[in-house]
């Protein structure tokens, strides 16, 4: 409603500029210029918020296409460490998604309150001026906008550079700092007198002039307050005298530090502190493209802790050691070899994982930049094929048709970690032993340890021979495989 109050008082200056003698001073045209490229800067801030939230849309895709590209890489590795940590880098990956998705979704509000509010004030600026325009004649009678220099229109053909009234469309832009807008400020609005300077022109326009009861003047009262205008960086003040009239500008150049102001209370304070709002909607946090999201999961500095939970959780228990193992397994998965991360990434396009090919199935390396729909074929077959091996080696050793392992050796041993979970004395047993002679006693790998032998043993069929392995204990030829 404050723009339709200005809209009123331009009418009446439209009217009388033509039909009463000019009384006080116009604007200057830098004046008008300063106001217009201050909301003109407030003004881009939908292109600003369009750039941010393209941004963190681009950022939640790409953490959705590497996390799948993982998923397909932990189920296709062959080498357990490896696996699980491609696995551990798709969860952060997918952490990464919902990032960006609360991120976008916080951001709406504040995105459409500043580009809503800031139409608001270059509507009422564009619409005074514009009638300004209108009712100013020039260097002669009606003159209501006066260069300092010079009695003739300034930049009326460019409306003082004013924002168009209206938008045929919207292109995302970065923000960036300029003399109209900062983040202490409108730089340009400093405290003084806004009036024109150029001599001539001191007496053409008649916005300001006042009478007590007259109907020929705007103001027809002996008051001498001042009104805010133009969207309150400006205060005009009408006087029966044209030298006590007054336009005078207000200071706008150091509204508050880093967009932030206490008590913002008047409407460019607020759109001040919108603005600044906006710019601070943070971008995707692990990247906007899917190579910058691989990398960023498959960090341990940034993924070790959700393998650590996932230890506990396994593990039913409180690991203290659990932090060690997260990093052990990173630094397995990459052979020791450092930076990790460069290992890993190489590691991670050397993996094979069948590609959809027209009617077959393809084993080949995983390619990154693979469009989205293949890597989702890709992740589908690996998982049938998996289920598959899973389903025959069921039945195989069901069956007891597994090729037997040679005497007295078991294929699933233990580790020192698994050992230490076990726990002490009587518990340290099946493969550990307790160790009560080092210097910190423990449960660690009995390397003498074979399993129990299965009851009444299996005879071979061509040579007659009996298997004192037990059925547990058997050869898979294939390669294991991570099961997700």
């Amino acid at each position: 409603m404050y723009w339709r109050n200005l809209l009123a008082i331009a009418v009446a200056i439209l009217h009388l500029s033509t039909n009463s003698e000019g009384s006080a001073k116009p604007f200057a045209a830098e004046t008008i210029t300063d106001v217009c490229g201050a909301v003109a800067a407030l003004d881009k801030v939908g292109a600003v918020a369009l750039q941010k939230q393209q941004a963190l849309k681009e950022g939640g895709s790409a953490a959705v296409a590497a996390a799948e590209i993982l998923c397909l890489a932990a189920s296709a590795a062959e080498d357990v460490n490896l696996s699980t940590v491609f696995a551990t880098a798709a969860a952060k990956a997918s952490d990464c998604r919902y990032q960006a998705l609360n991120d976008l979704d916080s951001s709406l509000r504040a995105a459409l309150l500043a580009s809503s509010n800031a139409g608001r004030a270059s509507g009422a600026v564009g619409e005074l001026v514009d009638l300004l325009i209108k009712a100013d004649g020039g260097d002669g009678t009606g003159c209501c906008i006066a260069p300092n220099s010079r009695g003739d229109k300034g930049d009326a053909a460019g409306r003082y550079g004013c924002p168009p009234m209206a938008l045929s469309g919207i292109t995302p832009a970065a923000h960036s700092d300029s003399p109209n807008l900062s983040p202490t400020g409108l730089l340009k609005l400093t405290a003084g007198d806004g009036g024109t300077q150029h001599g001539p022109s001191a007496s053409k326009c008649s916005l300001l002039a006042a009478g007590n009861n007259d109907a020929s003047k705007l103001f027809q009262t002996l008051a001498t307050a001042a009104h805010d205008a133009f969207y309150g960086m400006l205060t005009l003040t009408a006087h029966t005298t044209a030298g006590n009239a007054a336009i005078t500008k207000k200071a706008l150049n150091n509204l508050g530090t880093n967009w932030e102001k206490s008590q913002a209370s008047t409407n460019i304070e607020k759109r001040y502190v919108q603005y600044g709002r906006v710019t601070k909607i943070p971008g995707p946090a692990c990247g906007s493209n899917t190579e910058d999201v691989i990398i960023t999961a498959l960090k341990p500095v940034n993924s070790a802790d959700v393998l650590k939970e996932a230890i506990k959780a396994r593990s039913r228990t409180k690991i203290t050691t659990g932090k060690n193992a997260a990093t052990d397994t990173f630094k397995a998965a990459a052979d020791g070899m450092t930076p990790i991360i460069d290992k890993l990434r190489e590691k991670l396009t050397q993996t094979k994982a069948h590609k959809v090919e027209e009617t077959s199935a393809k084993l080949t390396k995983i390619d990154v930049n693979s469009p989205a729909a293949d890597i989702e074929k890709s992740l589908l077959v690996q998982h049938i094929t998996n289920r598959q091996l899973l389903r025959a080696l069921k039945a195989a050793t069901n069956s007891g048709g597994c090729e037997k392992g040679e005497a007295g050796t078991s294929k699933f041993t233990d580790t020192h970690d698994s050992c230490a979970q076990k726990g002490t004395g009587d518990a340290c047993k099946e493969g550990c032993k307790w160790d009560s002679d080092g210097p910190d006693k423990k449960s660690v790998v009995d390397p003498t340890y074979k399993p129990p032998q299965a009851k009444g043993g299996e005879k071979d069929s061509k040579t007659g021979t009996t298997n004192t392995t037990g059925s547990n204990s058997f050869v898979i030829k294939k390669a294991p495989v991570l099961l997700l």
